[in-house]
């Protein structure tokens, strides 16, 4: 069975958009290195402070939803069946 092609030129295409968007990250942070590395400090720096607040508070919600879920997963899956 083959996968549709549309699928294929998709995969590619967000594969190269994440290249890209690594790539720009990692040359900022070459570029202006800080302790501790909080990427919400350059939204602040070259856009406004108020892009600097939405990814530090975007930051901590996704780690606040993300611990409880990892933790709940690994109950799950411990569980016998």
């Amino acid at each position: 069975m083959g996968v549709p092609a549309f699928v294929l030129v998709t995969y590619i295409i967000i594969t190269i958009l994440v290249y890209f968007i690594v790539t720009a990250t990692t040359e900022v942070a070459t570029y202006l290195p800080i302790h501790g590395g909080a990427m919400s400090y350059y939204g602040y720096r070259y856009v406004s402070r108020s892009m600097g607040f939405a990814m530090g508070y975007l930051y901590w919600y996704a780690l606040g939803i993300l611990v409880p879920y990892e933790g709940k997963t690994r109950l799950t899956s411990l569980q016998p069946p």
